[in-house]
């Protein structure tokens, strides 16, 4: 690009600059999707109607369980009729089939997100928007002393299996368990925090931490029956100092595999409200903050602005000057400045003290 093209296009990005925070930030968070309906009525249309009205208070309760803690459930609003309708910017309709008495389709809803935040702040619920980096889990399962991993069988691991939530505010990934996998970190190597081989691992799977899941089967004498202690610690970028540990007492010595989908339940459970409870919107603080944020280009600047327009944290921001090298920005943003480094870091972008001003790049890419 010649200089002047460059310049015209640096002024073309100066008068947009407050658009740098308007696009509506974690629009896929309002995004509920997979909403199943069968309903059978005196005719299609009415089956059809009914099942709108279903499927939509499906989506309202699956979207609120998502955004809230679950302890707050008591006090979450139940929207009906047109109330439930004008939170809901749009739907689509896929694999429609009808008779004479039947509907059966899977629907999706697009929350307007504005809408349900007010509502939400409105009832006095909390919630969060920010949705967490996707986390690796590796499943160590020890019995009598020897720790399993990839080892068939592993029912620890097989009990995570479908338990992956893509929609969740704090996704988790389960790997394949495949000759890569196993040459790249062990049971042990995991167990002993190798942090070589878990960065290895993360990077495989493009995820930015991992989760080590650890179950522990072992006797309890005063029933007779087996008992999972449960322990989970985080590893990588966005570790925490959290750390699980719980049990799950078995019915049975024959089957504990009802066990093992209970206890992975619990820890998942665990990641998601934990992730809700620390990334709690508080629209009661505000704060100010102007950065630097160093380019190397047109394109590296247009991605951060695209990043930062997904930061649910963000209320508002200006574009103050750009140079082939630099830009510089006032934000306005909800919390504190650790939830908006924590918000940020979601969307690949580091924040951190400069000599004078606040410096926002983009993280190192994970593997894939």
């Amino acid at each position: 690009m010649s200089r002047a093209g460059f310049a015209v296009s640096l002024w073309a990005l100066v008068l947009i600059g407050f658009a740098i925070v308007s696009a509506p930030a974690s629009a896929d968070v309002f995004t509920v999707r997979g909403v199943a309906v069968d309903v059978t009525a005196e005719t299609a249309a009415a089956a059809r109607d009914r099942a709108l009205v279903a499927g939509r208070r499906d989506a309202r309760d699956r979207l609120f369980a998502r955004l809230t803690p679950r302890d707050e459930s008591r006090r979450l609003p139940r929207p009906e009729g047109a109330g439930l309708e004008a939170l809901i910017a749009s739907f689509e309709v896929a694999n429609e089939k009808t008779s004479p008495v039947r509907y059966l389709a899977e629907l999706t809803f697009h929350f307007d997100r504005q809408a349900v935040r007010d509502l939400l702040r409105r009832a006095g619920v909390p919630f969060a928007e920010t949705r967490r980096r996707p986390s690796l889990v590796l499943p160590i399962y020890r019995l009598a002393g020897a720790a399993s991993l990839w080892d068939e069988p592993n029912p620890w691991r097989q009990a995570w299996a479908g338990l992956a939530d893509p929609d969740s505010l704090a996704p988790l990934v389960l790997p394949a368990g495949d000759l890569t996998d196993i040459a790249t970190i062990g049971a042990e190597q995991a167990l002993a925090a190798n942090a070589d081989r878990l960065d290895a691992i993360a990077r495989r799977y493009g995820t930015a931490n991992v989760l080590l899941a650890i179950a522990d089967l072992r006797m309890d004498p005063a029933r007779g029956l087996p008992v999972i202690d449960l322990r989970a610690r985080w590893f990588g970028d966005a570790a925490t100092e959290r750390v699980l540990i719980d049990g799950v007492a078995a019915e049975s010595r024959e089957d504990i595999s009802p066990a093992l989908a209970a206890a992975a339940a619990k820890v998942a459970d665990w990641v998601v409200e934990s992730w809700k409870r620390d990334n709690l919107l508080r629209f009661d603080r505000e704060g100010e903050m102007m950065l630097s944020v160093p380019l190397a280009g047109l394109e590296d600047w247009l991605d951060i602005r695209s990043r930062l327009a997904q930061v649910a944290v963000i209320r508002s921001g200006a574009l103050l000057e750009i140079s082939r090298d630099e830009a510089r920005l006032a934000l306005r943003y909800i919390g504190d400045d650790a939830q908006l480094r924590v918000a940020l870091a979601q969307r690949a972008l580091r924040l951190s003290r400069g000599p004078t001003d606040w410096v926002l790049r983009r993280a190192p890419a994970t593997g894939g």
